[in-house]
């Protein structure tokens, strides 16, 4: 996907290139999404299935005070990484 990413920036940099494969660009630049779309898609079912408890919100869970701060930041990460892909 680096690479992918990398190869895109490179095509249109190059002023003599881009003008030559806008389409092939467009194509790339759809795979590159896509690519990371599903990269955060896995790496979110991933963190779900090993810390489903962390995440889960519910509240008749008891809990330290540390562990409840441990709960909100993990929240705030699978919310923000949520963001990402929508």
């Amino acid at each position: 996907m680096a690479n992918s990413s990398e190869l895109l920036h490179f095509f249109s940099c190059d002023v003599d290139i881009a003008g030559l494969c806008a389409e092939a660009q467009n194509l790339l630049a759809e795979c590159v999404q896509h690519a990371f779309l599903l990269l955060v898609d896995t790496l979110q079912n991933g963190l779900h299935q090993t810390m489903s408890a962390f995440i889960s919100s519910d509240s008749d869970v008891d809990s330290t005070p540390g562990e409840h701060l441990l709960l909100i930041l993990l929240q705030v990460i699978y919310f923000n990484v949520a963001q990402v892909t929508s």
